[in-house]
């Protein structure tokens, strides 16, 4: 059914330029909480969560337009459940609307909306259009995913594993499709030949709550764990999972980083949202090196992010009430680099391993930090912050303690070097071998043992001789 539009006002923005590398252009007010967010056809699309529209920015010349929607809950809610946004081949804009069940789409040519109520109480988080015209959906509550075809049918598929939490979708490049299921931590993939679900959990306490995801072309897939701080590696052919810590967040915004949203880039950079860490970050599998840069507004809370043609990121600030672009091609002033991704030590003992800060400029103070330890496992830095007088490098060392009671394996810890404004972070592995607590105890047994019948020897000689000469 198609429903009349009201049109609100074009209205410029004013961009925020208090960054190097992020701009920010303010969503005319009363307009509250810019949420899901796509690019399409030099055009950014945006839900806004808090006023129950959807509003596009044209960068060309920073104006904004929004497009009040004709669905009203029947319950008062002060969120819509707009996570998502896409646009299909034919530039039609899909968005789901949750607290109505459904699936809106907006006509941009005509502008007018239709929807789609998928089910009674569905809750549709996100959308992704295929190549054929279908609009595929997760319902996170109801423990499906499934697609709306062109003419408005629907078809669904059962998740096998009960209360999973079907969440983020991505179509890999064989068209198979992937998605996260956050309650049971696991990913799955659709076979859309066979319609078979296949799960691949992951280890246990590995990841708290995967949401985004991702595949690049070598197959590898790439999940964000928003219950955690994590960027999780999982490759299906070899059923290995790796993860990569983030950078902590400021005590006043969150205490971990929420890492929700992921997008790949033409050189197989991975893009990431971290909604607690008030941060974009970039991760380069090639270098395992986390580039994290902060939001200046604070709190943001972004979620969710798209690339244009140009490979710039752009992000919604649902509390900052804000469109946020950040130039991938500016450079970063400095690179981290370790002197050792892996680092052993025994249980009892202490370690030291180097970072190091290379810059081709000065810069007035670089803060380093250390984090994503378990508590047996201490690390520090010995040298918190220094400054870069010119070009050159520096060199800062970690003590790395692990106290008895841990149990041999292999742990994950993060450092970074921070200028302010952005944060480089590597993730390095502690292999603690297993723990000999009583060793040093065995050792001085041994010698007093040797003591003991070396004494006893000499003593028996000596009797001996005496009892032999009387």
């Amino acid at each position: 059914m198609l429903v009349s539009l009201l049109m609100l006002p074009i209205v410029s923005a004013q961009a925020n330029d208090n960054s190097a590398y992020i701009k920010e252009f303010p969503v005319p007010q009363p307009y509250l909480g810019p949420l899901a967010i796509t690019y399409h056809d030099g055009k950014i699309w945006f839900t806004l969560d808090g006023s129950n529209a959807i509003g596009v920015f044209n960068p060309s010349d920073e104006s904004f337009k929004m497009y009040a929607l004709p669905w009203q809950p029947t319950n008062q809610v002060s969120q819509y459940g707009m996570e998502g946004i896409a646009v299909d081949k034919d530039g039609m804009v899909w968005f789901t609307h949750s607290s109505t069940s459904r699936i809106g789409r907006f006509d941009p040519k005509v502008q007018t909306f239709s929807g789609i109520v998928v089910r009674p109480n569905a809750s549709i988080f996100k959308v992704l259009p295929d190549k054929t015209g279908n609009v595929w959906y997760s319902d996170i509550q109801n423990n499906k995913i499934g697609f709306v075809s062109p003419d408005g049918t629907a078809k669904e598929f059962d998740m096998p594993t009960a209360k999973s939490g079907p969440a983020g979708l991505f179509f890999d490049s064989s068209g198979k499709l992937w998605f996260t299921e956050t309650f049971a931590k696991k990913v799955g993939v659709l076979d859309l030949q066979t319609n078979v679900i296949t799960e691949f959990p992951a280890p246990r306490d590995f990841i708290n709550s995967p949401v985004g995801i991702v595949v690049d072309n070598n197959g590898i897939a790439w999940v964000a764990d928003h219950g955690g701080a994590v960027i999780v590696r999982f490759d299906p052919k070899s059923n290995t999972w790796d993860k990569f810590i983030t950078s902590r967040p400021p005590p006043e915004i969150f205490p971990i980083s929420l890492p929700n949203d992921l997008a790949l880039d033409k050189q197989g950079n991975l893009w990431i949202t971290e909604h607690g860490g008030n941060k974009i970050a970039k991760f380069d599998p090639k270098t395992n090196l986390l580039t994290e840069y902060v939001i200046p507004s604070v709190p943001a809370i972004t979620l969710w992010l798209t690339m244009d043609d140009a490979e710039n990121v752009w992000f919604a600030e649902a509390d900052a009430g804000k469109i946020g672009k950040l130039d991938t091609k500016k450079r970063v002033a400095f690179t981290l680099s370790v002197s050792a991704d892996v680092v052993s030590v025994s249980a009892g003992k202490e370690s030291v391993f180097s970072a190091s800060v290379e810059s081709s400029q000065s810069i007035p103070k670089i803060s380093m930090l250390s984090y994503g330890f378990p508590s047996s496992l201490n690390v520090t830095a010995k040298t918190k912050e220094f400054a870069l007088q010119s070009a050159g490098s520096q060199k800062a060392d970690f003590q790395v303690s692990i106290r008895h009671e841990i149990d041999a394996g292999k742990y994950g810890f993060a450092i970074s070097a921070s200028d302010g404004k952005v944060f480089q972070t590597r993730t390095i592995t502690i292999n603690v071998e297993a723990s000999r607590p009583n060793q040093d105890i065995l050792v001085y047994a041994s010698i007093g043992i040797v003591a003991v019948v070396v004494a006893a020897i000499v003593i028996f000689l000596l009797v001996f001789r005496r009892v032999w000469k009387s």
